[in-house]
């Protein structure tokens, strides 16, 4: 659960609060939660469908609408939202409003819907892939399935203005975009490993649900702890001597690979070896940490195009199992790689990590040094001749005067002879400089 308490796919009712055309933006309230809508997704029913332009210029303050979360709360960026509604199964998208029946990009054949549907003129069916390989039946009950459930929200939500109506199981919803090639998925408890089973009922391909036994957390037993801290590295550390530095940051994602330990001599062939294990390992954090938008990997320059061209089929084979939408260019001459992805969630970093509260996510902090004269400027300015002052410091700093800051320290004595003492700052206060005595 996210810590804003929405995750994307939850179901809103929520009042328009704000509207700024100029952003091409509307905000919305929903009990704490404060919601941006875009242009682009804002759909509206009124005897057609009306999408962008048409449906936004119907918005008007104090109206209530039906939203869905598509982005949650980023930084200071609002949760994003859409008014178009849509629930998965595993066969069929089912879309309000939405007016037309239409197909997965992976679906193989001819467009032809695997079921006859009546459904009203505002809602819409996207069929998946895997409906090609259910029965009639199966895909008939997930259709009323959740057409039921559209009405029973609806009934729920008849007295209300706002509300949060019907928050998404973000397990089961990552498993219907994800989980349709698993074999096993282990559990700790019998309540999830029941929901799962149910969950799985209406799917052709049923993994094995088994409940964790034996002594010892799931999450010790697989070491997840240790996973974790490893996604949190920016250096990852090739066989072949080379090493990854991952750079993320809100507009995009670089990969930097670097030939490290093993370059040596520049052996033959080091370069295309390390740029192909790169393109594996790239791929590897790509999908664990789920890393959307813009990113750029700069790879070791190669002269040969065929060499570049291996690399590229490389990384394009261990991105095959990827379910999100993503564009890849060619490897440049400089050997720089181009790649767009699907932001379908926030990414593990946004997730589990928040920025140094000392560097701000920059990850530098000014040096020992630099902040040792920082406080001797700072004396200068506050200080006053006939006080004593206190320099108030961080463990490490208050290390470094101790053994390198005689000079500093003598400076300040004779501007100020009535005494000058370095003491430890306590961790929640800044570090400066303080006038008279402290007791």
């Amino acid at each position: 659960l996210e810590e804003s308490g929405l995750n994307p796919g939850d179901l809103l009712l929520a009042r328009v609060d704000k509207i700024q055309p100029a952003m091409g933006a509307a905000f919305l309230q929903c009990g704490e939660h404060s919601l941006m809508l875009r242009r682009e997704q804002t759909y509206l029913w009124r005897d057609k469908l009306l999408v962008g332009d048409a449906a936004f210029s119907l918005l008007k303050v104090g109206q209530s609408h039906w939203v869905q979360v598509i982005r949650v709360a980023e930084g200071r960026k609002n949760p994003l939202v859409t008014t178009q509604i849509k629930w998965k199964d595993w066969g069929l998208i089912w879309v309000w409003p939405g007016e037309r029946t239409s197909f997965s990009k992976k679906w193989q054949g001819p467009h032809q819907s695997p079921l006859s549907l009546d459904p009203p003129a505002e809602v819409g069916v996207i069929w998946r892939s895997a409906a090609q390989s259910q029965s009639p039946d199966a895909l008939k009950q997930a259709w009323l399935r959740l057409e039921a459930q559209w009405q029973a929200v609806r009934e729920v939500a008849q007295h209300r203005k706002t509300d949060l109506v019907k928050p998404v199981n973000p397990v089961t919803e990552w498993l219907l975009e994800n989980g349709s090639d698993l074999d096993q998925v282990i559990v700790e408890g019998d309540a999830l490993a029941e929901t799962l089973t149910h969950f799985w009922q209406s799917a052709t391909h049923r993994p094995l649900v088994k409940v964790h036994q034996g002594p010892g957390l799931l999450r010790d037993v697989y070491k997840l702890e240790s996973a974790f801290s490893s996604f949190l590295q920016s250096k990852i550390w090739l066989p072949s001597g080379g090493y990854l530095e991952i750079k993320p940051g809100q507009a995009l994602t670089v990969f930097d690979v670097n030939s490290g330990k093993g370059s040596g001599g520049r052996k033959p062939g080091l370069a295309l070896k390390t740029n192909l294990e790169a393109a594996l390992e790239v791929a590897r954090q790509i999908l664990l940490r789920d890393i959307g938008g813009l990113i750029v990997i700069d790879f070791i320059d190669l002269k040969s195009a065929e060499d570049r061209h291996k690399v590229e089929q490389q990384f394009q084979a261990a991105l095959s199992f990827d379910t999100a939408k993503r564009q890849i260019q060619p490897i440049s001459a400089l050997g720089l790689l181009e790649m767009s992805r699907q932001k379908r969630e926030m990414g593990f970093l946004h997730q589990h990590a928040v920025d140094c509260p000392v560097c701000k996510g920059s990850g530098q902090v000014r040096s020992l040094l630099s902040r040792a004269y920082a406080l001797y400027d700072q004396a200068l300015r506050r200080g006053v001749k006939d006080e004593p002052i206190i320099l108030m410091v961080r463990p490490p700093l208050l290390h470094w005067f101790q053994n390198h800051g005689a000079k500093i320290l003598e400076a300040l004595h004779q501007l100020f002879p009535a005494g000058v003492e370095v003491k430890q700052a306590f961790a929640d206060n800044p570090e400066g400089v303080e006038i008279g005595t402290r007791s």
